[in-house]
This record gives C-alpha cells, structure tokens and sequence, in this order.
C-alpha cells in the first residue's frame, strides 16, 4: 500500500521526465524498424532483378582485367556453371 502510495506520488512529479524516456524510446523503435525494413526491400528488389534478368544464384561481375578471356574460359570448364555472358 505504501508502495504504490509512493510510486503515485513519483509519477506525478516527473511525467515530463517519463514522456520523454517514452518519445526518445519510440524515435529510436521507429528508427531501427525503418532502417531494417529499407535493408530487407533492397535485398529482395536485387535478388528479383537478378532472377528476373535470368541470372543464377551466384553472379560476378568482372571488368578491366588484363587476362579476363582465360578467366572466363577456367570458368566456364567447371561442371556447376550452365551459362557465362560475355559482354565485350
């Protein structure tokens, strides 16, 4: 009964001090859910760009190198690889 006698009596003498912990902790909810929703669409737009595209699973993309046509023809022997695109 004391208790909560007490703790009436602390609400009441610090509500700004509680509405503010209450707003700062819905800024930073707000925040994290909108970053993590923003990183979840952009991974699921690429990957569906990717299939959409007739990519596979495993994409690289190589430019500039001074030997890339004996990159792509190592690549191309290996057994998992069912396409290479060259793109000269």
């Amino acid at each position: 009964m004391e208790t909560k006698i007490l703790l009436k009596a602390n609400i009441k003498r610090h509500k700004g001090t509680l509405c503010g912990i209450f707003i700062l902790t819905f800024l930073a909810v707000a925040a994290l859910g909108t970053v993590m929703t923003i990183w979840s669409n952009s991974q699921r737009y690429i990957q569906k760009e990717l299939d959409r595209a007739g990519f596979g699973a495993l994409t690289a993309w190589v430019a500039n190198l001074p030997q890339s046509n004996d990159l792509q023809d190592s690549i191309s022997a290996l057994d998992e690889i069912s396409a290479i695109y060259r793109h000269y």
